[in-house]
């Protein structure tokens, strides 16, 4: 089974740009494609592009990430809170969760109301706020990322 890929339709016309350009000789071509290999993905490229229903101008990107990252206890609060915990907004499913990813400063707030958040959550939302998700996805088959703590459970 093929996994989808979401291509935002600025970078394909950006994309169908270059390509034209490398054809035409004005850019330098790189890579193994001859002549008529490139003429045809471009075409294809552009019917690609002419066939989407759906422009988006903004993609939410949501990395999937190992449960490993938190604590067995974390896991299991929201697991048994989903939504109703203090934090974020939390979406179960069979094998993880979907968590937003609050705004800096919200482990204050939550410590001053007393809520304080679990240190691996707080881990985890300053990594994610490195790289600019406002979501994460935590599944039981998601990826290690390196500089988060592996819990062994």
């Amino acid at each position: 089974m093929s996994n989808p890929v979401l291509i935002s339709r600025e970078l394909l016309r950006s994309l169908i740009t270059m390509s034209k350009d490398q054809v035409q000789g004005h850019v330098g071509a790189s890579g193994d494609l001859d002549l008529p290999a490139r003429k045809s993905a471009i075409a294809a490229a552009e019917i690609l592009y002419s066939q989407s229903e759906i422009a988006f101008s903004d993609l939410n990107v949501c990395p999937r990430i190992a449960t490993n990252h938190i604590m067995r206890e974390t896991n299991d609060l929201l697991q048994s809170q989903g939504d109703n915990n203090p934090w974020c907004y939390c979406g179960d499913y069979e094998f993880g969760f979907f968590l937003s990813v609050p705004s800096d400063g919200a482990v204050e707030d939550y410590a001053s109301q007393g809520y304080p958040v679990p240190a691996d959550l707080q881990a985890l939302w300053a990594w994610a706020r490195e790289r600019s998700f406002s979501w994460i996805q935590l599944d039981a088959d998601g990826s290690d990322v390196d500089g988060l703590t592996a819990y062994d459970w």
